[in-house]
């Protein structure tokens, strides 16, 4: 994908704008979402947790870790590693904090379990000490269930509006 620029000249987006979108769309869910699933305290927590994925997510792609992403490095490195923890904490949590405020409906029920379900992946692809030839596949693993668990409840709650 290339972005226009000044006088015809056209770039490659790079990878900290593509990451830098991809959290600012997140954060815009967050309100739609309070909106479906709320009123309600876990809904408004939910709701939160998202917009701090987002950020994390936002957060992460304007720092670049070192090659290899090593645990300690330099201070882009570190800011880069922490606003990922926190961004995939807050995005394993979403989930759960959704599911919790319909938790009694018969008409989220198959939605609920499933989220419960995805809570937990999420927070073994993010947390699970498992080492693998591959730096960022889990990462791109979780990325992979927490977009298709986002598209999948927004669309589900559009259907039910």
């Amino acid at each position: 994908m290339k972005i226009e620029l000044e006088h015809g000249m056209r770039r490659p987006l790079r990878k900290r704008d593509r990451w830098l979108a991809a959290g600012l769309l997140i954060v815009a869910t967050a309100v739609p979402a309070y909106r479906g699933f709320g009123p309600g305290l876990l809904a408004l927590l939910g709701s939160a947790l998202l917009a701090l994925r987002g950020i994390g997510l936002a957060g992460a792609g304007i720092f670049h870790c070192d090659l290899g992403c090593p645990l300690h490095g330099s201070v882009d490195n570190d800011i880069h590693i922490e606003l990922a923890r926190g961004g995939l904490f807050c995005g394993s949590l979403a989930p759960l904090a959704f599911s919790g405020q319909r938790l009694r409906s018969t008409r989220f029920r198959a939605w609920t379990l499933l989220s419960l379900v995805t809570a937990l992946v999420l927070f073994a692809l993010a947390f699970a000490p498992v080492e693998t030839r591959f730096p960022g596949a889990r990462q791109r693993a979780f990325l992979a269930v927490f977009y298709l668990w986002l598209g999948g409840s927004c669309l589900w709650l559009r259907a039910r509006s």
